[in-house]
C-alpha cells in the first residue's frame, strides 16, 4: 500500500488509523495501540472497546501481558 493512500478518500484502500483501545476510553497514541484498517470498518468500530462488532464479526482486545499499551486483537466466534 503507498503511504499516499492514507486519508485520501479517492483511494480504493481510503486507509485510516485505528486506536485499539480509543484515546476516549484511556488508550494512548502509541504505536503498540493503532492499527491501520479501512476507513469504513474504523467507523463502524468507533470507541468501541475490548469488544465490538464490524464487517459481521465480532472482535475483542486483550491486553498483552506485562504491557500497559499493547493489545492483541481476537476474533469471538
Amino acid at each position: 500500500m503507498l503511504k499516499s493512500a492514507c486519508s485520501n478518500p479517492n483511494s480504493k484502500y481510503h486507509p485510516t488509523i485505528d486506536h485499539i483501545r480509543p484515546l476516549s476510553k484511556g488508550g494512548q497514541d502509541v504505536l503498540e495501540n493503532i492499527v491501520i484498517c479501512h476507513c469504513e470498518t474504523n467507523q463502524e468500530k468507533a470507541d468501541s472497546f475490548p469488544t465490538w462488532k464490524t464487517n459481521n464479526r465480532t472482535f475483542q482486545a486483550k491486553r498483552v501481558k506485562g504491557s500497559r499499551t499493547a493489545y492483541e486483537i481476537f476474533e469471538i466466534l
